[in-house]
């Protein structure tokens, strides 16, 4: 810092050394004693609001910090959760597969019996396909 209100630190010197030859030997001891109490006082409300400060500084922070902590931790339990669900996946897939399994042996069983009181087919002859027989044209006396 080069000055103090504008005032350097020649001109700083001159004024105390004007201040001394006016006041005297004596009115400068309790003038410098005077302005040392004023500047302990102000350095302890200096330090003080510091300290206060940083108090309320890591206050927030820890409160920060607490609740960083608590969705960590719920996020933890849904990990957990979610770690749950995919662990019993295969289990829920194997009851379903086997669901599956039973219901399509149970409708072939049916299917079957359904089948097997039908009645009988009709006679082969019937069913059988006859190839195509080939279209008689008479001949074209023109050509």
């Amino acid at each position: 810092m080069d000055s103090i209100f504008g005032i350097g630190a020649p001109e700083l010197f001159v004024i105390l050394l004007l201040a001394g030859l006016l006041m005297g030997p004596r009115q400068i001891r309790r003038v410098a004693r005077l302005l040392g109490l004023w500047t302990a006082r102000a350095q302890r409300y200096y330090r003080s609001f510091v300290t206060q400060l940083n108090e309320e500084i890591d206050t927030l922070e820890a409160e920060d910090v607490r609740e960083a902590f608590r969705e960590v931790q719920t996020l933890g339990r849904q990990m957990d959760s979610i770690g749950r669900d995919i662990r019993g996946a295969p289990g829920a897939l194997m009851g379903g597969v086997q669901t599956a399994g039973t219901e399509t042996r149970q409708t072939l069983r049916e299917t079957m019996q359904e089948l097997a009181a039908a009645p009988p087919p009709v006679e082969a002859a019937e069913n059988t396909i006859q190839p195509p027989r080939p279209l008689e044209v008479a001949d074209d006396p023109a050509a």
